[in-house]
């Protein structure tokens, strides 16, 4: 009983926090959801964010950009890192600790915020289809980005990629893989790039709404 009640209170810390942060962090940012990431605003397409989490019995803090350009499938680290990942820093973080702020400063300010900046959409849209041009069975889920893309960037039709990846996505069973790719294909038909980029906007925000994090948390 008395550890999950100091589990409670630690986590009850990361609020006040994540606020000094936000004052020391380049940019604006906001605490969004209930869980209460650091979010970089504005999110676009992309929604860059810091957090802080449990991995067993240890306090964690974690960065990284989640696209909200393909098929939702969960906060992944697939362009992200947890602090027990940075070569010569604390594995995890007490934050009852008094030096607990001083540690999440150095996370946020130094790993973090490198690793967010890595990863601009123009980074990710060359590398999606570089991905892409490669054989099928080779292929990362990097090409998951291209068909919307295509789209946001006017490089051309999304509907071939979209449709190769929506039959990737139910060959692996990713939910709700082949249903995002099929309706940016009709909307694509429907009403060519304005259809379809209303058609990304109208998931993105579905998206943050079903995850709540489309509102700012004081």
């Amino acid at each position: 009983m008395g550890g999950r009640s100091e589990r409670v209170t630690a986590r009850d810390q990361w609020p006040a926090i994540a606020r000094q942060l936000q004052a020391e962090l380049p940019g604006e940012w906001s605490i969004r959801g209930a869980q209460r990431f650091m979010v970089k605003e504005p999110v676009e397409w992309l929604l860059s964010w810091i957090a802080y989490g449990h991995t067993g019995s240890f306090g964690t803090l974690s960065a990284g950009v989640t696209p909200l350009i393909e098929a939702f499938t969960g906060w992944h680290m697939k362009y992200g890192l947890r602090m027990d990942s940075v070569p010569g820093g604390p594995r995890s973080i007490d934050l009852n600790d008094p030096d607990a702020p001083r540690i999440a400063r150095d996370f946020a300010l130094g790993p973090a915020l490198q690793e967010i900046n890595e990863w601009s959409l123009e980074r990710l849209a060359d590398i999606a289809e570089r991905d892409l041009a490669r054989p099928p069975r080779k292929r990362d889920r990097y090409s998951h980005l291209a068909p919307a893309c295509r789209v946001i960037f006017d490089t051309g039709s999304p509907e071939e990629a979209a449709r190769e990846i929506a039959e990737k996505c139910r060959e692996q069973g990713i939910p709700g893989g082949p249903e995002y790719y099929e309706g940016l294909i009709a909307a694509w038909q429907s009403g060519g790039r304005d259809e379809a980029l209303q058609y990304l906007r109208q998931y993105r925000d579905k998206v943050l709404a079903d995850e709540g994090m489309d509102q700012i948390r004081s």
